[in-house]
């Protein structure tokens, strides 16, 4: 009985040191899906894009798809596309992943680049002109260009007028707006002055002889 008795104690003993060092194994709750992001913000500037979604948990990285190009994007739930073209359109998706498995894409989300920039008028010939009174002032015009719709020539207003009969400071103003409402002016300052000496006419001769005593 007595070594029936060591030979269970030995056994059960020998068990337990075996079972303390076997792996430990997790059971994964596989109805444990990922959530599909959400895209919550949406920073639109002339040159850059930057989506921010929120957390999902149970994620170890996130996949962002921007204009059809898959990019890992870390653990970051910020994205910054930058270097982009003023008036450009791109596309943004996003979603969660692990070592177990790949969630659904957000929803698209599209954006396009604010044009923020002005148009560029340049007036033709010089921006500052002086005139002699009564002679004849010739509007030269001006163009304008914009990095977005081109040349946008057509659509400049041009006000102000100039009477070379009155002395004085004259402006000529040039306005312009592009597509995106992006307003710019230039001026022309004309100068009318009298450069033209006064004339004296002598009545009678210019050399008068008298003598002593005449009058």
């Amino acid at each position: 009985m007595n070594r029936k008795r060591f030979f269970s104690k030995t056994l059960a003993f020998s068990l337990a040191v075996i079972m303390t060092f076997l792996p430990i194994t997790y059971k994964v709750d596989a109805s444990a899906v990922l959530e599909q992001p959400i895209i919550n913000n949406v920073v639109i500037l002339s040159d850059s894009i930057t989506v921010e979604w929120g957390n999902v948990n149970g994620t170890t990285g996130y996949d962002i798809e921007v204009d059809g190009v898959i990019i890992d994007n870390g653990l970051n739930t910020l994205y910054q596309h930058t270097e982009l073209l003023t008036g450009t359109t791109h596309t943004y998706k996003v979603r969660a992943k692990n070592d177990i498995e790949t969630g659904d894409w957000s929803e698209l989300v599209t954006a396009t680049t604010i044009d923020t920039t002005s148009p560029v008028i340049t007036l033709n010939g010089e921006t500052e002109i002086t005139l002699d009174v009564f002679s004849t002032y010739t509007e030269e015009g001006a163009t304008a260009l914009d990095d977005v719709d081109g040349d946008i020539t057509t659509d400049i207003i041009i006000t102000g007028n100039v009477d070379t009969s009155i002395l004085g400071e004259y402006i000529i103003t040039y306005e312009v707006s592009d597509n995106a409402v992006n307003n710019t002016s230039a001026i022309r300052t004309v100068n009318v002055v009298d450069t033209t000496k006064p004339m004296i006419t002598l009545n009678g001769n210019d050399i008068v002889n008298l003598n002593i005593g005449d009058t």
